[in-house]
């Protein structure tokens, strides 16, 4: 598959704020491709894993930014801000995603750690992604700044 935009930004483990910026904007209809290397970040001083998370967590899920997700798993949200996790459409990345955006959704693309909101002050490392986006044939879509 063709994927005419694509461009590589770091991720880190603790953030400032919840979330990393990674396009100011993206718009839908389109198809949204997010890859992770294959290095890992740590979730706490003790614990790391890449971005599928790990499985092994004494970590509650249900404490997490997105509830159910694997802890230390790479997570991404489209619309909202920086500081929100009840704003926009949550979603687990892992190490590789594909997302179909529709025609209502639209604003900043974020990717961050799966964690507890109060451990992410303990987190370590980053992780390099590569974003690629395609439009739909039936519409111009048009996206955010890399």
């Amino acid at each position: 598959m063709d994927w005419p935009v694509q461009f590589e930004k770091e991720v880190a483990a603790n953030p400032k704020g919840i979330w990393s910026l990674v396009s100011e904007y993206v718009r839908g209809p389109a198809l949204i491709k997010i890859e992770a290397d294959d290095a890992k970040w740590k979730y706490s001083k003790a614990d790391e894993c890449t971005a599928d998370g790990d499985l092994l967590s004494t970590i509650s899920t249900q404490a997490c930014i997105l509830q159910g997700a694997p802890v230390g798993a790479l997570i991404g949200k489209i619309g909202g801000s920086t500081a929100g996790t009840g704003d926009g459409t949550l979603f687990v990345v892992g190490r590789i995603c594909i997302i179909e955006l529709d025609a209502s959704k639209r604003g900043p693309l974020y990717l961050t750690i799966n964690d507890e909101l109060t451990g992410l002050g303990n987190n370590d490392q980053k992780l390099k992604v590569k974003i690629f986006i395609k439009p739909n044939p039936e519409s111009t879509v048009a996206s955010g700044s890399p």
